[in-house]
């Protein structure tokens, strides 16, 4: 983190969508942050609850809030929108019916100034309604030990399955945005994986934190709620395609872990494929299914995996999901 005469201003991304019950405790939270020089932009995403009065409640109450408000678009599109007209020198990602340790924003300031680092991933708990913590597997948590990593490193455990690919788990400095056009994709569910990897890999250095700073709500209404649906798989595909060319280009040596990654990835569309087809037209269903098997038979291939073998693992591949 490059040091300056003043201190560096975060930008804190908030989309709204119905999201009143919960959207004065997410902003309170951010509110009573221990590091003070930051800005909360609020999208409000065309909601139709009292979410939009509640952002210009908070504006008016405060100078350092901004509401915006905009058609429903989506998540992707509140976060670009709030991306191109922040002002600060971090950006972070909050979704509205979450909320933050106080200590969030100073916590990553430091780490990120004592090992020279462009961003900060920290850890976070998910929680019922009344706050109770879920128990998860410690496996989903992990981080390495080290202060710091290379974001090569970072995009490298993404790519094995090490750490989860959430946009809300992060800060990170605005350039890494704006001069390299990362942003999130418009009209894609699964936002945060078409999208995290490409500003990790970008950092030079992120420091790592090991402690809950953020409290993801599980219920019904979040933005990642979802069970089993067919825009899952098609957006599965287009960020593997992505994937796999954005490390084409810019890191041929993880080439192998993109490859594996794709491969998880697809088994799941698989699995999700398969529960869904009833529901889907045979001509849907099929072009869906040779889009999948394209992406696993391009992934044998970057293994090293040819003829025999290839045509073997298609076969059980196939029978997955005919």
């Amino acid at each position: 983190m490059k040091q300056a005469d003043r201190t560096p201003k975060v930008s804190i991304i908030v989309p709204v969508y119905n999201s009143e019950q919960y959207l004065n405790e997410c902003v309170q939270s951010l509110l009573e942050q221990t590091y003070k020089n930051f800005e909360i932009i609020l999208v409000n995403d065309g909601s139709t609850d009292n979410s939009g009065e509640l952002c210009e409640l908070w504006a008016r109450q405060d100078k350092r809030i901004h509401a915006i408000h905009q058609n429903n678009h989506g998540v992707s599109t509140s976060r670009n929108t709030a991306i191109k007209q922040s002002t600060g020198d971090y950006i972070l990602c909050v979704d509205s019916d979450d909320w933050v340790d106080e200590s969030l924003l100073q916590t990553c300031m430091n780490a990120m100034l004592s090992t020279s680092s462009q961003a900060a991933i920290f850890d976070y708990q998910r929680t019922r309604e009344d706050h109770t913590p879920i128990i998860e597997d410690e496996a989903i948590h992990w981080l390495p030990q080290e202060d710091s990593i290379s974001g090569d490193e970072a995009t490298r455990l993404i790519l094995q399955g090490k750490v989860p690919c959430l946009a809300c788990r992060y800060i990170a400095a605005r350039y890494l945005y704006t001069d390299h056009g990362i942003f999130f994709p418009v009209g894609r569910v699964m936002e945060d994986m078409g999208t995290v990897y490409k500003i990790w890999f970008h950092a030079t250095s992120i420091a790592l934190v090991r402690k809950p700073l953020y409290f993801y709500r599980q219920n019904e209404s979040s933005l990642t709620a979802g069970g089993h649906r067919l825009d899952h798989v098609t957006s599965n595909i287009e960020n593997l395609n992505e994937i796999r060319s954005f490390i084409s280009e810019h890191g041929q040596h993880l080439s192998k872990d993109a490859a594996r990654f794709a491969l998880t990835m697809t088994f799941n569309s698989m699995k999700t494929l398969r529960i869904l087809r009833a529901s889907m037209t045979s001509s849907q269903y099929r072009e869906i299914r040779r889009l999948i098997m394209k992406q696993s038979r391009s992934a044998f291939f970057e293994l090293g995996l040819r003829g025999n073998d290839v045509r073997s693992i298609a076969r059980f591949v196939a029978t997955r999901i005919i």
